[in-house]
């Protein structure tokens, strides 16, 4: 194996704990291989004092395959994925939520520089200030709508269900519209 021999007379190596070689180590039975027989799952017992690997004992368990344990495990497979696309959509939902309160910040933005460029009580310097900070949040908001989007594209294309950026939004807004209503639609109870 090792063979210390092969290093000249008087060398030294700056690590003597590694020139000792290998010879106390026992490799004679290393690349020995057990068999198991066919059919059969083994498993070694780990060895211990005075075990080698020619008198390993094992353990034979036979291989069944049980058409009710592949339909457990196809089952419980099935339920994950469910599991996954119902969290997918929720928090594609979630996401929608937040796309819908950007736009309408982008809106309000907009409608106020459009009230600036029509209001001239104010000095042009300050109206100038305002409309270019009002640019720069109204990039700001884009720039987030349309990481958002790509999100929710990206969930959309994963759960495969069909739905646009603009159907999701659509559906919000109708079920907030509706919560709205019936909100309304309930009599207020007053005290007497």
């Amino acid at each position: 194996m090792y063979n210390n021999s092969q290093y000249p007379q008087g060398y030294h190596s700056g690590y003597p704990q590694y020139q000792q070689g290998y010879e106390n180590y026992n490799y004679q039975t290393y690349g020995q291989t057990y068999t198991p027989a066919s059919n059969v799952a083994t498993q070694p017992v780990p060895p211990g004092d005075g075990f080698t690997a020619t008198n390993w004992t094992t353990t034979t368990t036979p291989t069944t395959s049980s058409d009710n344990y592949t339909t457990v495990k196809t089952d419980a497979v099935v339920k994950e994925m469910e599991q996954q696309k119902a969290q997918l959509t929720k928090q594609r939902e979630e996401y929608v939520r937040k796309v819908s309160v950007l736009r309408r910040e982008l809106d309000q933005l907009r409608l106020q520089k459009t009230q600036l460029m029509g209001s001239s009580k104010s000095s042009d310097r300050d109206i100038s200030n305002i409309l270019k900070e009002n640019d720069k949040l109204q990039s700001e908001i884009q720039g987030k709508m349309k990481a958002i989007q790509n999100v929710i594209e990206m969930l959309s294309s994963i759960i495969k269900d069909g739905k646009s950026v603009a159907d999701l939004e659509a559906s919000l807004n109708e079920v907030a519209n509706a919560h709205e209503n019936a909100w309304t639609a309930t009599p207020e109870k007053k005290p007497f």
